[in-house]
């Protein structure tokens, strides 16, 4: 009878040591700390988490990251220490905690669309006005030479009319 009172026993102090030295164990042990400083360019900001600094426990804590460009502006990519961040050109993408890490996101502003009506109708413009002074120069060119006394030939019959020079 003692025998097996005993080995009852020591099977339930075993598993309560067990217990023990597990607890033990995990007090004192909280998981590493890591900081998340995020940034942004000119022409937007980051709306989640915001910008500054951030301390996540690790590892392997996802958080998510929320760009918004202001108007006029779009977002590009997320730059800096970007190898756990889920999708660099997505304004809503997830970083994953597994150290320190620097981030920015970055913007640009929308160039102004192209307004081809405008260009058609500045090249007519310009043709136009080259056309013009073409002809304005030609038309001076041959007021010129006729204010020389060189007149231009209309038919073979305006020979005739031409002062002759003579030889003496």
């Amino acid at each position: 009878m003692l025998s097996s009172w005993r080995h009852r026993h020591i099977k339930r102090v075993g598993i309560f040591l067990a217990v023990v030295a597990f607890i033990a164990a995990t007090v004192g042990c909280e998981p590493p700390l890591y900081e998340l400083t995020i940034h942004s360019t000119e022409g937007g900001s980051v709306i989640t988490p915001g910008e500054g600094t951030f301390i996540y426990a690790g590892p392997g804590n996802v958080v998510e990251l929320v760009a918004e460009p202001d108007e006029g502006y779009e977002f590009i990519r997320w730059t800096g220490d970007v190898k756990t961040i889920d999708d660099v050109h997505a304004t809503r993408t997830t970083i994953t905690m597994n150290g320190d890490y620097s981030i920015t996101a970055s913007f640009q502003e929308i160039p102004p669309p192209i307004n081809w009506p405008l260009i058609g109708g500045a090249i007519a413009a310009a043709v136009a006005v080259a056309v013009g002074f073409g002809i304005l120069f030609t038309r001076r060119r041959r007021k010129a030479s006729t204010e020389k006394g060189v007149t231009s030939l209309k038919s073979d019959d305006d020979t005739k009319n031409l002062p002759t020079h003579k030889e003496d």
